[in-house]
């Protein structure tokens, strides 16, 4: 169930990680990086379109475990 600002926190808090993975990814790789320019987060959705699968190869790199 949950308060009502949760889903608003959640997308902040992965979108933390998501940003903090492609700022790391930029400053190694550029063209790596360039395939994430598409992607979209609707609160808990994660919407990649025309990156090859970047984002399937990479999800266990960008979240926690928990």
């Amino acid at each position: 169930m949950g308060i009502d600002p949760a889903p608003f926190w959640a997308n902040l808090y992965l979108y933390h990680y998501e940003k903090n993975h492609v700022t790391s990814v930029m400053s190694s790789n550029p063209n790596k990086a360039r395939k994430y320019k598409y992607a979209s987060r609707f609160i808990d959705d994660q919407g990649n379109l025309n990156d090859g699968g970047e984002f399937g190869r990479a999800y266990h790199m960008i979240y926690p475990g928990e």
